[in-house]
């Protein structure tokens, strides 16, 4: 009975990773969930902190109104610890649909009322989020690669958007396309944005190929290559899982500083 809900756990992808506090000033957390499941809401204070670029240039009005319009991801579902919290002033929604549903509408009045601006583009992301966890994959994947092609900027949310992309094409079937947008958010995601990541997904899809060798030695390699965040965690958690079923998992390999220590102590010599 472990053992299967072991291989569950390995068949399930993970949810967005939301940009965050382990990232600058950016939150990041993880939630398990299946592949129809949904993914994690934009994080409304980062989104709200990179709408405050925008003020007191032409966009300030866009900037304000579309940080009004975000205030629904923050409205609490009906039943939810959150509900349970807020303010008797503040009406729940009934399902998480219906609040994504809503979140939907909103983004796409807003983008109407003010085309071609950047709080737009932001506007476009949340809005490819909330066609995800609808099931409208296809939309998604477009939405994810509107708001790619339109921005170059705005680091932690293009690599919000190119994971939302590779978890939009996994849900379609196209799993080498995936791989190849997880592979762009290896290279997207330098210093502290979601280190790591990219190679966690990509070795997940590995796997779910038949190429479970590759998947370990890449999983192994998030594991030393980014210690202590989020993917070498869940990287571990992948191949301890194995382990368990009796997969021979592989060593992790020396560290650079045991490299040289290690170099040095077998160097002629040397005591």
């Amino acid at each position: 009975m472990a053992k299967a809900e072991d291989k569950k756990q390995l068949l399930e992808p993970d949810s967005f990773m939301v940009v965050g506090g382990e990232a600058s000033s950016w939150l990041m957390r993880h939630e398990r969930k299946v592949i129809g499941g949904a993914i994690a809401l934009l994080v409304i204070g980062g989104i709200i902190a990179v709408v405050s670029l925008i003020q007191g240039r032409a966009e300030t009005r866009a900037a304000r109104e579309l940080g009004v319009a975000l205030e629904l991801l923050t409205r609490p579902v009906a039943g939810s610890p959150e509900a349970l919290q807020t303010s008797p002033d503040v009406t729940p929604f009934a399902t998480e649909r219906a609040r994504d549903e809503a979140v939907h509408e909103a983004m796409g009045t807003f983008r109407e009322a003010h085309p071609d601006t950047r709080a737009a583009r932001l506007a476009a992301l949340a809005q490819a989020q909330s066609d995800f966890r609808l099931g409208n994959h296809a939309e998604a994947q477009a939405g994810f690669e509107s708001f790619l092609q339109l921005t170059d900027t705005d680091v932690a949310m293009r690599a919000n958007a190119i994971e939302g992309l590779g978890y939009s094409l996994e849900a379609q079937g196209k799993t080498d396309e995936a791989i190849s947008a997880f592979e762009k958010l290896s290279s997207t995601t330098t210093g502290a944005f979601m280190p790591g990541m990219g190679d966690y997904h990509k070795a997940r899809l590995l796997q779910a190929k038949g190429q479970q060798p590759e998947a370990l030695e890449l999983w192994r390699s998030v594991t030393v290559s980014h210690p202590n965040t989020a993917a070498a965690r869940l990287s571990e958690e992948r191949l301890q899982i194995l382990a368990a079923q009796g997969v021979e998992i592989p060593a992790a390999p020396a560290s650079p500083a045991q490299a040289t220590t290690e170099a040095e102590e077998g160097a002629p010599g040397a005591e």
